[in-house]
């Protein structure tokens, strides 16, 4: 599935989940982005995983939402590359999020 702003993926994420959800602080300080649970009970949580949410159903299906706006991906090469470690460089995206790659 795709959305065109976080907005629009947040409410297709309602309407695939039963009911409403909360952060679970411990599940995301672990996993090291935001998860969110479902309060009825139900095995039903949201992974927020930035470029895109994981919907998991109770039942074991997940569904993936992706936000694609006309900015995604486009003038990465036109950004300058920082070398931050010593052979590996990482690329700033337009998102915010950044992409690795070893020299």
């Amino acid at each position: 599935m795709k959305a065109t702003n976080v907005k629009e993926v947040w409410s297709i994420a309602d309407s695939i989940i039963s009911g409403d959800y909360i952060q679970d602080g411990l599940r995301s300080q672990r996993a090291g982005y935001d998860i969110y649970v479902s309060t009825n009970g139900s095995q039903e949580f949201i992974c927020d995983l930035g470029s895109r949410l994981e919907v998991n159903k109770a039942e074991g299906t997940s569904v993936n939402i992706w936000i694609e706006t006309e900015e995604t991906n486009t003038d990465i090469l036109s950004i300058p590359v920082k070398q931050t470690f010593e052979n590996t460089f990482f690329i700033p995206l337009s998102n915010g999020n950044r992409h690795h790659q070893r020299a």
